[in-house]
């Protein structure tokens, strides 16, 4: 038995022993082994590198012969433009030699925004910046939709050159080739001038310096950061951002550009916020008197010094030559202002008083925060440019507004060789300030900022307010600081007329209307009566001969005239107890009317442009107006009381002849129901059709007591019945 055993374990023990053997062996052979699988990893490693380096020298021969087979840029059409060429030589000698702008002859601040925005890699990448095409490619993946091509500057030059606008695979790929070539065949100051002098900006306008002069009337040497934005976002897309076409788009692009700069370093945010208040303009600038080029940079002093240092958040790397830029020394000593303007800007954070806008605090900050001296006083009171902004102010009543709204600060002169105590100069400041904000909002139409929600919601339309900080900055800089706040009403001669009746009539000097009786007999032309003369009165008809009393031709047309303005039909000159009413209905017109009217004007577009149409909805009569006459006038249909003509101010886009009218929601309710429940004998007069889930219905096969007729569409096609004309 126990030898048995005995044998069992003797039997195992070898059986480990020849485990155990077999795994020192394999340990063994792999220390042995060692050596070949590290040799066969270097050879991977060689033979990666040895395809690398082939697939390089393959990619490099393929280059070499597609730019062989492209050719070389076109670079003669344009070698005016470089300096140290023939041509350009040549055309320097010309009288009519265009100016061709070199980098150190355009404000920085463009430069900077343009590399920020456009290319942060100019001066490091080779004509094609990989990052910004592995970014363009990631958004393309992302968003299913090309949302940035990822071009450089270069590419762009080449675009231009080849005059290859569209955006496809190919197009893009030249483009990358011609790069290429450029680099090596320009410098990077050339190419930068030859994007300077070949921008698109819309139309004819090419080049940096035709559109700073065309769109604000000066050189490029010095532009505000609104304008550098303007100028770096129109040549993306310039015929959509045409000042003259779309400034809405322009104004989006501008604004977006000042977004991914200020994201970059290159402004603060104070800056871009001042920025981006600017309005943008519609229409060119003036040209300058001169527009001779007057370098107001010195050449030494490259843009790309503004880059030292700043990485505007990826690898931006700066030229050999730029020279850092020294910031301003601190000032020695505050000057007395600066206290002051201390003392403003704390008032701002305390209570201001009632009727003062969030608007006003923010844009007063910003104000005063950029400012070195007060605008309204100095040491010795109130300047002259805030007693002109005063007196102003107090003629508000003359422009339908009320003065004592504007709470104008009482700032005692001071005696001879003193001076105001700081606190008063600052209230008088400030208070001032306040004045000539509400006032500027109440011109523009601020005193109802909604009239949909306010008064009713067939008003639509909405006053156009100016910001608080570019009124602050335009009174400032203003030597007549009442005459803009003049500017600031409307400017149409219809206010204008509105205006002079008003004072006419609240200082009693109006006419007094001469009265009608409203009973009488008809009075026909060709007769004589005491009535006539009184109408003659009425109308400003004077009689010849002294026959005042005579109904003559002359008359007979005033008044014919007169019925069909009033809608009086017919317009016979038959004088009827209803135009013995309309006659009398002029002296009605109350000073408060007069205000309604005005305030209504306050809310229109500030230029309604050359040719425009307008409604009349008291008058019944839509008019084309070209160049301030009226070149086509007719009637119009306009709502009742309880389903009202909506007033509103837009574009005219498009215009439809012959259109069918689809009856609105609440005349289907209340009239079209009512008129198919009796059997429908309005709905048929009218040649109505009803339609159900686009299909045409007969709406007497409808049982009206159960539908809802807001499930179905009413419409009345063209014709001369319908509702819209024909």
């Amino acid at each position: 038995m126990s030898s048995r055993n005995d044998g069992g374990a003797a039997h195992r023990r070898s059986r480990l022993q020849a485990v155990a053997t077999a795994a020192v062996a394999d340990e063994g052979a792999g220390r042995v082994r060692r050596p070949d699988a590290l040799t066969r990893v270097g050879r991977y490693v060689a033979f990666a590198a040895l395809a690398g380096a082939f697939l390089a020298l393959v990619v490099q021969v393929g280059l070499q012969v597609v730019m062989a087979r492209l050719g070389p840029p076109p670079l003669q059409r344009v070698a005016y433009l470089l300096p140290g060429s023939a041509q350009h030589k040549a055309a320097q000698k010309s009288d009519l030699a265009p100016i061709v702008l070199a980098p150190d002859q355009v404000d920085p601040r463009y430069l900077a925004m343009l590399f920020a925005f456009e290319d942060r890699r100019f001066y490091s990448h080779f004509g094609v910046d990989p990052v910004g095409i592995a970014r363009a490619a990631r958004d393309l993946i992302m968003k299913q939709r090309i949302v940035s091509g990822g071009s450089t500057l270069t590419m762009q030059v080449a675009r231009l050159l080849d005059n290859q606008h569209k955006r496809t695979p190919s197009v893009k790929l030249r483009q990358i080739i011609r790069a290429f070539q450029l680099e090596r065949q320009l410098s990077k100051q050339q190419i930068l001038r030859l994007y300077l002098a070949l921008a698109p900006f819309g139309g004819r306008v090419k080049g940096v310096r035709a559109a700073s002069l065309r769109y604000f009337g000066k050189e490029p040497q010095t532009l505000s950061n609104a304008e550098a934005a303007l100028l770096v976002a129109l040549p993306q897309a310039p015929e959509a951002r045409r000042l003259d076409r779309d400034a809405d788009a322009a104004l989006r692009a501008r604004n977006f550009v000042l977004k991914t700069v200020t994201a970059a370093g290159v402004l603060t945010p104070e800056e871009a916020q001042r920025a981006q208040l600017e309005p943008v303009a519609a229409e060119s600038a003036p040209m300058p008197p001169n527009p001779e080029m007057k370098p107001a940079f010195k050449p030494a002093a490259n843009v790309a010094a503004l880059f030292t240092g700043l990485t505007l958040g990826l690898n931006f790397v700066a030229p050999a030559t730029a020279a850092p830029i020294e910031p301003p020394a601190a000032p020695a000593f505050m000057s007395s202002e600066q206290p002051l303007l201390l003392s403003v800007r704390r008032k701002l954070l305390g209570p201001l008083p009632e009727g003062t806008t969030q608007a006003d605090r923010d844009g007063l900050w910003m104000f005063y925060s950029a400012r070195t001296e007060p605008v309204w006083v100095d040491k010795a009171g109130w300047t002259p440019k805030a007693a002109a902004a005063i007196e102003e102010i107090k003629r508000a009543d003359d422009w339908g507004l009320q003065a004592s709204a504007f709470e104008i600060p009482v700032l005692a002169a001071s005696a001879a060789g003193s001076r105001s105590s700081e606190n008063d100069l600052a209230n008088a400041e400030l208070g001032l300030s306040l004045a000539a904000l509400k006032y500027a909002r109440y011109a523009r139409g601020g005193r109802i900022e909604d009239p949909a929600s306010q008064l009713s919601s067939y008003l639509d339309r909405k006053p156009t307010l100016r910001h608080p900080l570019l009124v602050m900055e335009q009174l400032s800089a203003s030597n007549a600081p009442g005459e803009y706040l003049r500017s600031l009403h409307p400017q149409q001669p219809q206010f204008e007329k509105l205006r002079q009746q008003y004072l006419a009539r609240r200082g009693g000097g109006a006419p007094t209307l001469v009265t009608i009786p409203t009973k009488g007999s008809k009075l026909y032309p060709g007769t004589t009566h005491k009535d006539i003369a009184l109408v003659r009165e009425r109308l400003g008809v004077h009689a010849v001969d002294g026959a005042t009393d005579a109904y003559d031709d002359e008359l007979a047309e005033v008044v014919k005239a007169f019925q069909e303005k009033r809608d009086i039909s017919p317009a016979n000159g038959v004088i009827n107890a209803k135009t013995r009413r309309a006659l009398n209905e002029g002296k009605q017109v109350s000073p408060t009317t007069l205000l309604a009217n005005m305030e209504q004007w306050r809310w229109m577009p500030r230029d309604l442009g050359e040719t425009y149409v307008w409604v009349n909805v008291p008058e019944y009569t839509v008019s084309v107006i070209d160049h301030g006459q009226v070149v086509h006038s007719e009637r119009v249909v306009v709502g009742e009381l309880d389903k009202q003509t909506p007033i509103f101010s837009k574009d005219l886009e498009t215009i439809y002849f012959h259109p069918r009218w689809n009856v609105p929601e609440s005349i289907k309710v209340k009239e079209i129901l009512p008129s198919l429940a009796r059997g429908g004998g309005y709905f048929h007069r009218q040649g109505m059709k009803l339609v159900r889930n686009g299909r045409e219905v007969k709406a007497s096969s409808v049982n009206w007591g159960k539908a809802d007729i807001r499930n179905y569409d009413v419409y009345q096609p063209s014709g001369p019945s319908n509702a819209l004309g024909r």
